[in-house]
């Protein structure tokens, strides 16, 4: 039995945050309800702030993509 953290539930969670209570808690060898508890506990300390997905962008066609950041003041910005 592995004992549960909060930085083994994350670890796991980032592997794949679509896994289920119930493998968690199998993983964990702790009840589905001690899984639901500790990830609800996580999220309402803004710890754990929202699960997302990770997506192949060449697969839907593009190849390459950028995050760009721009700072401006209000008054140097084009409409």
């Amino acid at each position: 039995m592995v004992r549960l953290t909060n930085i083994e539930l994350i670890k796991e969670l980032l592997v794949d945050s679509r896994r289920s209570y119930v493998e968690l808690a199998k993983r964990f060898g702790v009840t589905e309800a001690a899984i639901r508890k500790r990830i609800k506990k996580l999220e309402s300390e803004k710890i754990i702030k929202r699960f997302t997905i990770e997506v192949d962008l060449k697969k839907l066609g593009f190849e390459i993509h950028t995050l760009i950041g721009l700072d401006a003041s209000p008054e140097k910005l084009v409409q």
